[in-house]
């Protein structure tokens, strides 16, 4: 069976993608950072034992090992990842300041590219893997 991991998966376009996925015959991996969205929308008919859901927020590099050491350890390969985290400001762009823009930034682009590059050698392992980078408009554009 088939391993998918999908980050940012508790809402919005994570959680529409784990949707397609959970009809197929995989385990799925759901990595947020709010695991108490998923109890309240989502799970109530589905076969549990395909689906783990783990708790991360993807910028920090300490979570990202502790997952890989802890909920991920078992796991030989992932042959599918979907980095979907991300955030975005709703400031203008005059009002950003640099804690604004650091922060956007440690998830949207370095959470993303450590978590893939930790996970790196399970997809290597993975006879066809895939990785899918998703983003957004509005990571780019301000008020």
């Amino acid at each position: 069976m088939r391993n998918v991991l999908i980050t940012g998966a508790a809402n919005g376009i994570g959680l529409a993608i784990a949707k397609i996925f959970i009809k197929d015959n995989v385990n799925i991996f759901l990595v947020d950072k709010d695991v108490r969205l998923f109890q309240k929308k989502f799970f109530k008919n589905m076969d549990k034992a395909k689906i783990k859901i783990i708790q991360c927020d993807i910028s920090s590099l300490i979570n990202i090992d502790k997952i890989l050491k802890n909920d991920l350890k078992k796991i030989k390969c992932i042959d599918v990842l979907i980095n979907n985290a991300g955030v975005d400001s709703f400031k203008k762009f005059e009002d950003v300041t640099e804690d604004n823009f650091d922060f956007l930034n440690s998830v949207n682009g370095k959470g993303s590219f450590f978590f893939t590059q930790k996970l790196i050698a399970k997809l290597k392992k993975s006879q066809s893997p895939s990785i899918v980078f998703v983003s957004s408009l509005n990571a780019l554009v301000f008020k």
